[in-house]
């Protein structure tokens, strides 16, 4: 990410000296017209003897910088087809002035800007640029109308033509820096000037930086060190400006030529050798900060990170990855290999030995490995990846191990409920979900009042499987709210049949609207059937949100669906939190009435239950019972319904009402074929 901001950063300081090169060609160009239309002609040629700009040198520089603006960014077709045209324009004429040149001919075109100035001029023909110059400005129009043409060799053209100016340019100014003017054909009214060299120059540094994508410029922004690169290449490109202007600095304060070029030459390479080492010493300190920080990063990093190297075994392990091979000190690994490292561990080892493999042929290598750590197992997701030097070749593989124990817990945990949910959903499209019924009677005539309807799984082999082995794991994997909508589907038809039953409904199924929802809807499609239908809460779950159990218990009065609420005593709460409910019945927990002749202190909470029951106008009933002598005790205290075993024992619903005091005893088998979900 940072390398991204960093490219980023570097091609929007490119675009700003775009501009700027740009922006002094135009200086340039419009100082040296003003010293043809002024008559000055310091403003032409910098010095006497040296050659100036001519008019249409200034001109077709001009031409060319606009091209270039015109073809960068923003970019709109209009503007990239002007910024063609004018360099088109720019080779045309300077293929003319190259066939004058040729052919001795003359178009007529040399008098055409300024004629009385430049006639003052010895050449033959002063008004036009010379070959030179013109054959570089040929380059540079070629180059600039090329720029946004994406065709086969179009880069390969575009970048021969501006490194054939750019070498022409850097010849002349080193020329010029070093008086070698034998080079450019120089004499007072001919050859090409600095200003023109200057201008050809940074035209061709402009056109360069337009496409970021085509070399040199691409190379430069996939390197390393690319800032301290341009940072580099400005100094030097700036020491031939420095020397001239210390040298006519030097020459106007009355020193001779030699010994002006002397002291600018010996300045300029003070300043640019000096800037250039405070430049390599900045980006070598920079760079050893940066693998400072990235060593302590590396370091202190929960992950376990190691590189070794091909020939000389392991260079660098953090502590993390001591910790991993038993280690104390990151010191002892440097140097040994998987073998030595993993000696006690053949298996292991030689799966180190097979990644390295693979990443020496270039690819990258990942496997699981149990460890055991501390006394403690844990999991890691060991990769392993080629490390290169910068110039592509591999010297080392990096190692990085990833504790994934809690994420493979989870995704045990996961695929544990995705085959639980399976499992319950294929037991329901296979008719192996049953419901059973519970008589729960009335304490003083015996007679049925309703059915409590419970849960039975018939596994796969036929053994009746009881709630107890699969209701807490479908509870624990959010599976509740499916069973209790079968649940309530199976009440609606036997309320059909003008049976009164009770469902009973998880504290998962009231908070999840979506839910309750859809039991709303199903109980509004069933039509006056409903007032043989009630439900059933446990007081925990009624406590767990009782803001959710009022508008549960609302919503099933405006049904016409009375509401119980089951295992009442065991919520450790107050009823008083619960009096915003809409409540038809309070059922006593078994864990009381199982023990009522034996603890008084059970008796005493029964007694509460039935006196909170009598002073809010509810119904109680008592669930548990097993013999004469409770339900006897339990007549006595004021319940007005019992339930249990010595009442009824469940039978499956579909063979009618629920049989009263058959005793019958429910027989599960326990070790039965199904899948175990125990984490």
């Amino acid at each position: 990410m940072r390398t991204v901001y960093l490219v980023a950063r570097l091609k929007a300081s490119l675009k700003w000296w775009q501009r700027a090169a740009v922006l002094l060609v135009l200086s340039l160009a419009a100082m040296s017209w003003l010293g043809w239309m002024t008559d000055r002609e310091v403003l032409t040629r910098i010095y006497e003897n040296w050659p100036p700009m001519t008019p249409w040198t200034a001109a077709l520089a001009a031409g060319l910088a606009a091209a270039i603006l015109l073809q960068s960014e923003p970019l709109s077709r209009a503007r990239v087809w002007m910024g063609r045209a004018l360099a088109a324009a720019a080779a045309v004429l300077t293929a003319v002035f190259l066939a004058e040149y040729a052919t001795g001919w003359s178009a007529g075109l040399d008098l055409l800007w300024f004629s009385e100035g430049v006639r003052k001029l010895q050449s033959v023909w002063p008004g036009r640029p010379s070959a030179q110059t013109s054959l570089a400005l040929l380059l540079l129009a070629v180059a600039i109308g090329l720029t946004r043409v994406d065709r086969r060799r179009t880069s390969a053209v575009w970048a021969a033509s501006l490194l054939g100016a750019s070498a022409m340019s850097g010849v002349a100014v080193l020329a010029y820096f070093f008086g070698a003017f034998s080079l450019l054909n120089v004499g007072t009214s001919n050859g090409m000037s600095i200003l023109t060299a200057l201008s050809v120059a940074w035209l061709a540094a402009a056109a360069s930086i337009a496409r970021t994508d085509r070399q040199p410029v691409a190379w430069l922004l996939a390197r390393p060190d690319r800032a301290a690169l341009v940072q580099l290449a400005g100094v030097f490109a700036g020491a031939p400006l420095l020397t001239a202007l210390v040298h006519g600095l030097a020459w106007r304060r009355g020193i001779n030529e030699g010994t002006a070029w002397v002291v600018a030459v010996l300045l300029a390479t003070a300043v640019s050798g000096s800037v250039a080492f405070f430049i390599s010493e900045r980006d070598r300190r920079r760079r050893q900060e940066g693998e400072a920080q990235l060593r302590s990063i590396m370091m202190h990093a929960p992950n376990a990170i190691a590189i070794r190297s091909v020939d000389h075994g392991y260079e660098f392990a953090n502590q993390a990855f001591c910790d991993l091979v038993g280690l104390t000190d990151p010191d002892q690994i440097v140097g040994l290999s998987p073998g030595d490292l993993l000696a006690s561990n053949p298996e292991v080892a030689g799966k180190f030995d097979d990644a390295q493999s693979a990443v020496l042929r270039g690819e990258s290598a990942r496997f699981e490995q149990d460890w055991t750590v501390d006394g403690r197992h844990v999991t890691f997701e060991v990769q392993m990846f080629p490390v290169d030097d910068g110039r592509g070749t591999t010297f080392g593989v990096g190692i990085v191990g990833t504790d994934i124990t809690e994420r493979v817990r989870i995704e045990r945990k996961l695929r544990q409920r995705l085959e639980f949910e399976e499992f319950i959903l294929r037991a329901i499209n296979e008719g192996r979900l049953q419901v059973f019924a519970q008589p729960i009677v009335s304490a003083h005539t015996g007679q049925l009042v309703e059915e409590e309807l419970l849960l039975r799984m018939v596994g796969p082999n036929g053994d009746l499987i009881g709630p107890d082995e699969f209701l807490p794991q479908a509870q624990r994997f959010g599976l509740m709210p499916t069973i209790d909508r079968f649940m309530v589907t199976q009440g609606i038809e036997l309320a059909r049949t003008g049976r009164r039953v009770a469902i009973n409904l998880s504290g998962d199924s009231i908070s999840h609207q979506g839910t309750i929802s859809a039991i709303v809807e199903q109980l509004q499609q069933a039509g006056d059937i409903v007032h043989r239908i009630s439900f059933e809460i446990t007081e925990s779950a009624a406590l767990g949100s009782t803001d959710i159990a009022e508008r549960f218990s609302n919503a099933m009065k405006s049904l016409g669906c009375k509401l119980a609420l089951d295992d009442f005593g065991t919520g450790f709460g107050s009823f008083t939190e619960l009096r915003g409910m809409t409540l038809h019945k309070l059922k006593i927990d078994k864990g009381f009435v199982r023990d009522l002749l034996a603890n008084p202190q059970d008796e005493s909470v029964v007694k509460m239950i039935i006196g909170i029951a009598k002073e809010f106008g509810l119904v109680t009933t008592a669930e548990g019972i097993e013999n004469e002598e409770t339900r006897t005790r339990l007549v006595e205290l004021g319940v007005d319904q019992l339930q249990g075993h010595l009442i009824g024992a469940p039978e499956p619903a579909t063979a009618g009402p629920a049989a009263i005091g058959a005793g019958a005893q429910l027989s599960e088998a326990r070790d039965r074929a199904r899948p175990d979900f125990t984490i």
